[in-house]
């Protein structure tokens, strides 16, 4: 599956998940019948990647990065402003 998402083929982005999801299906691993299904859920997503080299993955590390930097455990840093109220006030 890795060399799907590297490559640059939409006829290869079709058909190596394809041939996957078909091995997995006949597995005995309950696991591979859940990840052949979520690919298929997703199948189309996967090809335009492929296809246009687009992701959300900047947007994904961006919203994660604000949710550490907004959680209440999460030191303010010097000077900022949390809640309205600066540290030490």
């Amino acid at each position: 599956m890795v060399r799907v998402l590297d490559c640059k083929d939409e006829w290869l982005a079709r058909v190596k998940p394809d041939e996957w999801v078909r091995w997995a299906r006949r597995s005995r691993l309950e696991p591979f019948k859940r990840v052949a299904a979520t690919i298929l859920e997703h199948v189309e997503g996967i090809i335009a990647y492929v296809t246009s080299g687009l992701s959300n993955g900047r947007t994904e590390v961006s919203t994660a990065t604000a949710a550490v930097r907004d959680h209440p455990s999460t030191p303010a840093p010097s000077g900022s402003l949390r809640g309205g109220v600066r540290p030490g006030q």
